[in-house]
Protein backbone atom coordinates (compact mmCIF):
# COMPACT_ATOMS: atom_id res chain seq x y z
CA UNK A 1 0.00 0.00 0.00
CA UNK A 2 1.35 3.44 -0.95
CA UNK A 3 1.95 5.91 1.90
CA UNK A 4 -0.76 8.52 2.39
CA UNK A 5 1.55 11.31 1.25
CA UNK A 6 2.23 9.48 -2.03
CA UNK A 7 -1.49 9.04 -2.67
CA UNK A 8 -1.99 12.73 -1.89
CA UNK A 9 0.75 13.65 -4.37
CA UNK A 10 -0.84 11.53 -7.10
CA UNK A 11 -4.07 13.45 -6.50
CA UNK A 12 -2.14 16.72 -6.83
CA UNK A 13 -0.68 15.63 -10.18
CA UNK A 14 -4.06 14.71 -11.64
CA UNK A 15 -5.63 17.98 -10.43
CA UNK A 16 -3.36 20.09 -12.65
CA UNK A 17 -1.97 21.97 -9.65
CA UNK A 18 1.68 22.96 -10.23
CA UNK A 19 4.28 21.33 -8.00
CA UNK A 20 5.93 24.74 -7.46
CA UNK A 21 4.23 28.13 -7.74
CA UNK A 22 6.24 31.29 -7.10
CA UNK A 23 4.76 34.78 -7.35
CA UNK A 24 6.59 38.11 -7.05
CA UNK A 25 9.45 36.51 -5.11
CA UNK A 26 11.97 39.05 -3.80
CA UNK A 27 15.09 38.44 -1.75
CA UNK A 28 17.43 41.19 -0.61
CA UNK A 29 20.66 40.87 1.32
CA UNK A 30 21.11 44.43 2.53
CA UNK A 31 21.47 46.58 -0.57
CA UNK A 32 21.97 43.55 -2.81
CA UNK A 33 18.90 42.31 -4.68
CA UNK A 34 19.30 38.57 -5.29
CA UNK A 35 15.75 38.01 -6.59
CA UNK A 36 13.78 40.84 -8.12
CA UNK A 37 10.15 39.71 -8.09
CA UNK A 38 10.29 36.44 -10.03
CA UNK A 39 7.24 34.39 -11.06
CA UNK A 40 7.60 30.67 -11.73
CA UNK A 41 5.29 27.69 -12.16
CA UNK A 42 6.76 24.18 -12.32
CA UNK A 43 4.19 21.58 -13.51
CA UNK A 44 3.88 18.36 -11.54
CA UNK A 45 5.60 15.25 -12.84
CA UNK A 46 8.32 16.75 -15.05
CA UNK A 47 12.02 17.59 -14.93
CA UNK A 48 12.34 21.38 -15.00
CA UNK A 49 15.62 23.17 -15.71
CA UNK A 50 16.66 26.31 -13.85
CA UNK A 51 19.74 27.78 -15.49
CA UNK A 52 21.89 30.88 -15.35
CA UNK A 53 25.44 31.94 -14.45
CA UNK A 54 26.87 32.28 -10.95
CA UNK A 55 25.24 35.15 -9.08
CA UNK A 56 22.03 35.06 -11.14
CA UNK A 57 19.86 34.13 -8.15
CA UNK A 58 19.28 30.41 -8.78
CA UNK A 59 20.68 29.14 -5.48
CA UNK A 60 18.81 31.80 -3.50
CA UNK A 61 15.52 30.75 -5.12
CA UNK A 62 16.14 27.06 -4.42
CA UNK A 63 16.99 27.73 -0.79
CA UNK A 64 13.75 29.64 -0.33
CA UNK A 65 11.80 26.77 -1.88
CA UNK A 66 13.54 24.34 0.47
CA UNK A 67 12.62 26.48 3.49
CA UNK A 68 16.23 27.39 4.26
CA UNK A 69 15.79 31.12 3.58
CA UNK A 70 12.87 33.47 4.07
CA UNK A 71 11.84 35.66 1.16
CA UNK A 72 11.81 39.43 1.56
CA UNK A 73 8.52 39.63 -0.35
CA UNK A 74 6.27 37.53 -2.54
CA UNK A 75 5.01 33.99 -2.09
CA UNK A 76 6.27 30.47 -2.73
CA UNK A 77 4.08 27.37 -2.68
CA UNK A 78 5.43 23.84 -2.96
CA UNK A 79 3.03 20.91 -3.50
CA UNK A 80 0.21 23.37 -2.73
CA UNK A 81 1.73 24.29 0.66
CA UNK A 82 3.04 27.69 1.70
CA UNK A 83 6.80 27.30 2.19
CA UNK A 84 7.00 29.92 4.92
CA UNK A 85 3.96 28.80 6.96
CA UNK A 86 4.25 25.05 6.31
CA UNK A 87 8.01 24.66 6.18
CA UNK A 88 8.19 21.30 8.00
CA UNK A 89 5.44 19.75 5.85
CA UNK A 90 7.13 20.95 2.66
CA UNK A 91 10.51 19.53 3.68
CA UNK A 92 8.87 16.17 4.46
CA UNK A 93 7.92 15.84 0.77
CA UNK A 94 11.21 17.05 -0.71
CA UNK A 95 14.65 15.70 -1.45
CA UNK A 96 17.09 18.62 -1.48
CA UNK A 97 20.68 18.78 -2.75
CA UNK A 98 22.48 22.05 -1.96
CA UNK A 99 24.94 23.62 -4.38
CA UNK A 100 27.79 23.02 -1.96
CA UNK A 101 27.53 19.69 -0.17
CA UNK A 102 28.60 20.18 3.46
CA UNK A 103 29.39 17.01 5.41
CA UNK A 104 30.94 16.20 8.79
CA UNK A 105 34.53 15.54 7.78
CA UNK A 106 35.53 13.68 10.96
CA UNK A 107 32.56 11.31 10.64
CA UNK A 108 32.46 8.37 8.24
CA UNK A 109 30.39 8.32 5.08
CA UNK A 110 27.96 5.91 6.71
CA UNK A 111 27.61 8.11 9.80
CA UNK A 112 26.91 11.13 7.61
CA UNK A 113 24.20 9.28 5.71
CA UNK A 114 22.68 8.01 8.95
CA UNK A 115 22.60 11.53 10.39
CA UNK A 116 21.10 13.06 7.24
CA UNK A 117 18.50 10.29 7.02
CA UNK A 118 17.41 10.98 10.60
CA UNK A 119 16.61 14.60 9.68
CA UNK A 120 13.92 13.47 7.22
CA UNK A 121 10.49 12.13 8.16
CA UNK A 122 10.52 9.50 5.39
CA UNK A 123 12.59 6.31 5.82
CA UNK A 124 15.74 6.01 3.62
CA UNK A 125 14.27 3.07 1.73
CA UNK A 126 16.39 3.60 -1.40
CA UNK A 127 19.75 4.00 0.32
CA UNK A 128 21.16 0.52 -0.39
CA UNK A 129 20.16 0.67 -4.05
CA UNK A 130 21.72 4.11 -4.53
CA UNK A 131 24.96 3.16 -2.75
CA UNK A 132 25.43 0.30 -5.19
CA UNK A 133 24.51 2.46 -8.14
CA UNK A 134 27.02 5.17 -7.26
CA UNK A 135 29.72 2.64 -6.33
CA UNK A 136 30.13 3.44 -2.64
CA UNK A 137 30.91 0.11 -0.99
CA UNK A 138 31.10 -0.78 2.72
CA UNK A 139 34.84 -0.18 2.90
CA UNK A 140 34.51 3.33 1.49
CA UNK A 141 31.59 4.14 3.79
CA UNK A 142 33.68 3.34 6.88
CA UNK A 143 36.29 5.94 5.94
CA UNK A 144 36.14 9.48 7.30
CA UNK A 145 34.70 11.97 4.87
CA UNK A 146 37.82 14.14 5.07
CA UNK A 147 39.56 11.41 3.02
CA UNK A 148 36.91 11.61 0.27
CA UNK A 149 37.41 13.33 -3.05
CA UNK A 150 35.06 16.10 -4.16
CA UNK A 151 33.22 13.64 -6.37
CA UNK A 152 32.76 11.08 -3.58
CA UNK A 153 31.28 13.75 -1.31
CA UNK A 154 28.93 14.77 -4.13
CA UNK A 155 27.78 11.14 -4.43
CA UNK A 156 26.89 11.13 -0.73
CA UNK A 157 24.91 14.33 -1.22
CA UNK A 158 22.97 12.84 -4.15
CA UNK A 159 22.20 9.67 -2.19
CA UNK A 160 21.02 11.75 0.79
CA UNK A 161 18.67 13.72 -1.49
CA UNK A 162 17.20 10.66 -3.25
CA UNK A 163 17.22 8.02 -0.52
CA UNK A 164 13.81 8.94 0.93
CA UNK A 165 11.97 8.55 -2.39
CA UNK A 166 10.28 11.94 -1.95
CA UNK A 167 7.84 13.09 -4.68
CA UNK A 168 9.72 16.36 -5.27
CA UNK A 169 13.48 16.77 -5.82
CA UNK A 170 15.20 20.16 -5.76
CA UNK A 171 18.79 19.83 -6.97
CA UNK A 172 21.40 22.59 -7.14
CA UNK A 173 24.33 21.75 -9.47
CA UNK A 174 23.94 18.01 -8.83
CA UNK A 175 26.79 16.75 -11.03
CA UNK A 176 29.43 19.19 -9.76
CA UNK A 177 32.62 17.20 -9.17
CA UNK A 178 31.35 13.93 -10.67
CA UNK A 179 33.41 12.13 -13.30
CA UNK A 180 31.76 11.50 -16.71
CA UNK A 181 30.73 7.95 -15.79
CA UNK A 182 28.96 9.09 -12.62
CA UNK A 183 27.39 12.01 -14.49
CA UNK A 184 25.87 9.48 -16.89
CA UNK A 185 24.65 7.41 -13.92
CA UNK A 186 23.01 10.51 -12.45
CA UNK A 187 21.29 11.39 -15.73
CA UNK A 188 19.91 7.85 -15.96
CA UNK A 189 18.54 8.24 -12.42
CA UNK A 190 16.84 11.52 -13.31
CA UNK A 191 15.29 9.98 -16.41
CA UNK A 192 13.88 7.15 -14.29
CA UNK A 193 12.47 9.62 -11.75
CA UNK A 194 10.73 11.49 -14.57
CA UNK A 195 9.21 8.30 -15.94
CA UNK A 196 7.89 7.46 -12.47
CA UNK A 197 6.04 10.79 -12.36
CA UNK A 198 8.18 12.67 -9.85
CA UNK A 199 8.86 16.39 -10.13
CA UNK A 200 12.48 17.50 -10.39
CA UNK A 201 13.70 21.11 -10.28
CA UNK A 202 17.25 20.96 -11.59
CA UNK A 203 19.70 23.87 -11.49
CA UNK A 204 22.78 23.24 -13.60
CA UNK A 205 25.63 24.81 -15.53
CA UNK A 206 25.91 21.63 -17.62
CA UNK A 207 23.58 22.61 -20.44
CA UNK A 208 23.94 19.19 -22.10
CA UNK A 209 22.51 17.71 -18.89
CA UNK A 210 19.54 20.12 -19.01
CA UNK A 211 19.05 19.39 -22.71
CA UNK A 212 18.87 15.64 -22.13
CA UNK A 213 16.65 15.57 -19.05
CA UNK A 214 14.45 18.68 -18.89
CA UNK A 215 11.02 19.17 -20.46
CA UNK A 216 10.78 22.88 -19.64
CA UNK A 217 13.24 25.43 -18.32
CA UNK A 218 13.68 28.95 -17.00
CA UNK A 219 16.71 31.21 -17.53
CA UNK A 220 17.70 33.60 -14.78
CA UNK A 221 19.76 36.77 -15.08
CA UNK A 222 20.47 39.25 -12.28
CA UNK A 223 17.54 38.03 -10.20
CA UNK A 224 15.05 38.08 -13.08
CA UNK A 225 13.64 35.30 -15.25
CA UNK A 226 14.38 36.24 -18.85
CA UNK A 227 12.88 33.14 -20.45
CA UNK A 228 10.47 30.34 -19.54
CA UNK A 229 9.34 27.59 -21.85
CA UNK A 230 10.31 24.41 -23.66
CA UNK A 231 13.65 23.65 -25.27
CA UNK A 232 11.99 24.07 -28.67
CA UNK A 233 10.90 27.56 -27.60
CA UNK A 234 14.40 28.61 -26.63
CA UNK A 235 15.93 27.17 -29.79
CA UNK A 236 13.48 29.14 -31.90
CA UNK A 237 15.39 32.32 -31.02
CA UNK A 238 18.89 30.95 -31.60
CA UNK A 239 20.90 32.00 -34.64
CA UNK A 240 21.37 29.10 -37.04
CA UNK A 241 23.27 28.72 -40.31
CA UNK A 242 22.41 27.02 -43.57
CA UNK A 243 25.23 26.36 -46.04
CA UNK A 244 24.08 25.69 -49.62
CA UNK A 245 26.26 24.99 -52.66
CA UNK A 246 24.51 25.12 -56.05
CA UNK A 247 25.67 23.55 -59.30
CA UNK A 248 25.32 26.91 -61.07
CA UNK A 249 24.97 30.58 -60.04
CA UNK A 250 21.65 31.24 -58.33
CA UNK A 251 20.01 34.42 -57.06
CA UNK A 252 17.46 34.01 -54.27
CA UNK A 253 15.46 36.56 -52.22
CA UNK A 254 16.97 35.46 -48.89
CA UNK A 255 16.99 38.95 -47.40
CA UNK A 256 13.28 39.37 -48.02
CA UNK A 257 12.49 36.46 -45.74
CA UNK A 258 11.34 37.39 -42.26
CA UNK A 259 13.61 35.06 -40.28
CA UNK A 260 16.82 35.64 -42.28
CA UNK A 261 19.40 37.72 -40.40
CA UNK A 262 22.35 37.73 -42.82
CA UNK A 263 23.53 36.27 -46.16
CA UNK A 264 27.13 35.73 -47.19
CA UNK A 265 29.07 33.79 -49.84
CA UNK A 266 29.00 33.78 -53.62
CA UNK A 267 26.38 33.24 -56.32
CA UNK A 268 26.97 29.45 -56.05
CA UNK A 269 27.78 29.18 -52.33
CA UNK A 270 25.11 30.76 -50.09
CA UNK A 271 25.64 31.02 -46.32
CA UNK A 272 22.36 32.03 -44.68
CA UNK A 273 22.09 33.00 -41.01
CA UNK A 274 18.55 32.73 -39.69
CA UNK A 275 16.36 32.12 -36.65
CA UNK A 276 13.53 29.70 -36.03
CA UNK A 277 12.23 27.03 -38.38
CA UNK A 278 14.13 26.38 -41.66
CA UNK A 279 11.08 25.09 -43.59
CA UNK A 280 10.58 28.20 -45.73
CA UNK A 281 14.28 28.34 -46.60
CA UNK A 282 14.33 24.70 -47.66
CA UNK A 283 11.23 25.16 -49.83
CA UNK A 284 13.09 27.91 -51.67
CA UNK A 285 15.88 25.56 -52.81
CA UNK A 286 14.05 22.24 -53.19
CA UNK A 287 13.70 22.47 -57.02
CA UNK A 288 17.14 24.02 -57.64
CA UNK A 289 20.43 22.22 -58.57
CA UNK A 290 21.75 21.77 -55.02
CA UNK A 291 25.16 20.05 -54.82
CA UNK A 292 25.52 20.23 -51.04
CA UNK A 293 23.50 21.51 -48.10
CA UNK A 294 24.46 21.69 -44.43
CA UNK A 295 21.96 22.71 -41.76
CA UNK A 296 23.38 22.71 -38.26
CA UNK A 297 20.93 22.18 -35.36
CA UNK A 298 20.76 24.97 -32.80
CA UNK A 299 22.60 23.90 -29.65
CA UNK A 300 21.24 24.79 -26.24
CA UNK A 301 24.45 26.73 -25.57
CA UNK A 302 23.88 28.94 -28.63
CA UNK A 303 20.23 29.37 -27.75
CA UNK A 304 21.06 30.33 -24.19
CA UNK A 305 23.62 32.90 -25.33
CA UNK A 306 21.12 34.44 -27.75
CA UNK A 307 18.56 34.93 -24.99
CA UNK A 308 21.15 36.06 -22.50
CA UNK A 309 22.57 38.74 -24.83
CA UNK A 310 19.06 40.05 -25.46
CA UNK A 311 18.21 39.92 -21.76
CA UNK A 312 14.50 39.48 -22.37
CA UNK A 313 12.09 36.87 -23.60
Amino acid sequence: MRPATDRWYCALMTSGQPAIAVSGLVKRFGATVALDGIDLRVPSGIVYGFIGPNGAGKTTALRILAGLLNATAGSARVLDMDVHRQRTAVQAEMGFLPGEVRLYEEASGRENLRFLAALHTRPPRRQAELLERFELNAKVLERKVRTYSRGMQQKLGIIAAFQHDAPLLVLDEPTEGLDPLMQATFVELIEEEARSGKTVLLSSHALSEVERTCVRMAMVREGNIIFEGTLADVRSRALRRMDVVFGEPVELPWKEMENVVDVEGTTRHHVVTFTGNPDALLRLVVDLPVEDLTLAPASLEESFLTYYREGTA
